[in-house]
């Protein structure tokens, strides 16, 4: 996924808080470095469907977010 800032995404500080439309579900979410592939952070996701909200971990260039249904 890529979307600039303001289409989704709030940044505020090093982070960003990202709204998802997902259908009901269990997810694995990984951020990912993608420079270097390294996965920084992964969690587990339960969700009853419709808009879910994200928070990424701190980062100072770019970040992606990978999700998967379980």
């Amino acid at each position: 996924m890529h979307a600039p800032l303001g289409e989704g995404i709030a940044r505020k500080a090093g982070t960003a808080d990202i709204g998802l439309d997902l259908p009901p579900g269990r997810y694995r979410a990984e951020w990912v470095d993608p420079k270097s592939g390294t996965v920084v952070r992964g969690e587990a996701l339960e969700h009853s469907g419709g808009r879910k909200s994200v928070r990424a971990p701190a980062f100072d260039e770019d970040l992606a977010l990978a999700i998967r249904a379980r």
